[in-house]
């Protein structure tokens, strides 16, 4: 039987999600000098706070960015893509054994894709040693059989590169990455930035920005995001949009005459979606479906 359970964060540039402060934060220390917005932080890197008043800055590359990423233009999501549960054992323990027999039931439906520790997968539910078992399974259950998908966002951007490398590694197609949800990214200048490390981790893998505002409370431009992508994140191949503005999911796919690649996820708005153009279905449905 199966049962399934139905920083960025303070560590980074907190100016960039967070109203300034008077006060000094514990593990944000400005250098003293000619050179008054340059910030340490630990553990990561020295770098500049981007200044969020000006709206049409960009970064050529991150600013620690040290691999060249090899990237293919040409990758792209077609097909069904299931957003797949994690299935877990009555006690609340991970049920890794049920994932080939769910694979199975996934060929079955003619699904081609699956999303794996997304929302359906309760990414933000498990420990970062947990995703990565699940993420390790699938890859061995499904791999050259499915395309495997890992989302990697959490409340820590240490170990949402973590886990970006590590799925990387293991053999996944792409990533998704979620932005932190509790100290969110306030400008689109934040959310590039925190894409970058995350691309930086995972230099080698197309990643898919994660759009749920109804989960995540982050309501940036998306059409503004492709457009600084386009400049500033070269892993960067699309989004997974899950949000009810389909004026803006249109606008994005007209960028640079379809550039970008779309899932689409949210289920109660799909013959809507569907109209918009070039999109591919991201859904939890696609694991209860008994025939297409």
């Amino acid at each position: 039987m199966f049962y399934f359970d139905n920083s960025f964060l303070i560590k980074t540039l907190s100016t960039l999600f967070m109203t300034p402060s008077s006060e000094s934060s514990p593990t944000v220390q400005r250098k003293r000098g000619k050179d008054s917005t340059q910030l340490t932080r630990s553990p990561l890197v020295t770098t500049k706070a981007l200044p969020l008043s000006q709206t049409k800055t960009r970064l050529s590359v991150s600013p620690t960015l040290t691999a060249q990423p090899k990237v293919s233009q040409a990758f792209e999501v077609k097909g069904l893509v299931a957003a797949v549960f994690t299935p877990f054992n009555i006690d609340g323990e991970l049920n890794l054994s049920v994932i080939k027999t769910y694979v199975e039931l996934l060929l079955r439906q003619r699904v081609t894709h699956v999303f794996v520790c997304g929302t359906t997968g309760e990414s933000l539910s498990l420990t970062v040693v947990e995703r990565k078992l699940v993420a390790e399974e699938w890859i061995r259950q499904a791999g050259g059989k499915l395309t495997v998908i890992i989302h990697v966002g959490s409340e820590s951007l240490k170990s949402t590169c973590e886990l970006a490398s590590h799925a990387e590694e293991i053999g996944a197609a792409a990533i998704g990455v979620m932005p932190t949800t509790y100290f969110k990214p306030s400008s689109l200048d934040a959310l590039v930035l925190y894409l970058q490390k995350v691309g930086e981790a995972a230099p080698n893998s197309p990643m898919y920005y994660y759009h749920i505002p109804t989960m995540t409370g982050v309501r940036l431009s998306m059409e503004g995001l492709v457009e600084r992508a386009a400049l500033d994140l070269p892993t960067f191949r699309g989004l997974k949009y899950t949000d009810e503005d389909l004026m803006q999911l249109s606008r994005c796919l007209e960028f640079e005459r379809g550039k970008y690649n779309f899932m689409y996820g949210r289920d109660e708005q799909v013959l809507g979606a569907l109209r918009e153009g070039n999109i591919t279905l991201c859904m939890g449905e696609m694991s209860k479906f008994w025939e297409l």
